[in-house]
């Protein structure tokens, strides 16, 4: 039996690191699914235009790299990433949200599109839910999201929005 990483050790960490991303921090960003049954796929499975269900927001940390500037033929182009850090229970019980590659975050004025999603960070090691002994030490705490600057003009998100309020209104736009 371990001495730290109970239940309660746990409990205390997510308080804690909730206080400080929602209270103090402050850092909200939007997180854009793809809405699989708008999409059109064509025979191979390829989309052209994704479609996005509207955003869910959620406070999480932000950590941007250094911009890199490409020269290309027409002219210098920025790639940027960023890594994006939320707290598994706030993903899982407050917005009900799974993060997965090809998401679209939206933070300070830009889009950025998720490249990798790292969600084996535990406390003090173990993940209760694959543990082989009975114990309920540790936990899955956080989930990591690297995701590059995405173009804007690739991005279907407004006209998205307008197509998933145009379906609730039953085909009727008022705009």
């Amino acid at each position: 039996m371990a001495l730290f990483g109970s239940s309660k050790d746990v409990d205390l960490f997510n308080s804690l690191n909730k206080e400080l991303i929602n209270n103090i921090i402050d850092t909200n960003v939007d997180v854009y699914k793809v809405s699989v049954s708008d999409n059109n796929d064509n025979l191979y499975g390829e989309n052209i235009e994704k479609v996005y269900n509207p955003a869910i927001r959620i406070a999480c940390l932000v950590e941007f790299q250094g911009p890199v500037y490409v020269d290309a033929e027409y002219g210098t182009d920025i790639d940027q990433e960023a890594n994006f850090s939320f707290l598994r229970d706030t993903l899982k019980n407050t917005a009900e949200l799974v993060l997965e590659v090809g998401d679209i975050i939206d933070h300070d004025g830009s889009y950025w599109e998720v490249d990798k999603v790292i969600d084996n960070q535990y406390i003090v090691g173990k993940n209760p839910e694959a543990a082989k002994n009975d114990d309920n030490f540790g936990s899955n705490f956080s989930v990591i999201c690297n995701a590059h600057r995405a173009r804007t003009s690739k991005l279907n998100i407004e006209k998205s929005v307008k197509t998933f309020i145009k379906k609730l209104k039953g085909g009727k736009q008022s705009w």
